[in-house]
């Protein structure tokens, strides 16, 4: 068994970021751990789905998990969920 698994073509680090930057991680968001600006436009909405970057950045807040979906593909990235 192989415990520090390491690449050696470089080729592979270049294709895992790429991937990477086509994707969007959508999140269930508690719009209480949102900040107090934010909260007052949610609309009395408990919780929101945001939209975030390889990089963790979030790109957008909606009011549904389809929604995010769309939003995330039509801006070109590939939507998968995150917990």
């Amino acid at each position: 068994m192989i415990s520090n698994f390491q690449f050696i073509d470089e080729n592979v680090d270049k294709s895992r970021a790429i991937l990477t930057e086509k994707l969007a991680f959508v999140k269930a968001v508690l719009v209480i751990d949102l900040p107090d600006e934010m909260q007052d436009k949610a609309l009395g909405a408990a919780e929101l789905y945001g939209v975030y970057d390889g990089d963790g950045v979030r790109l957008a807040l909606t009011s549904s998990r389809s929604l995010a979906f769309v939003l995330a593909r039509q801006n070109g990235l590939e939507p998968v969920d995150a917990h």
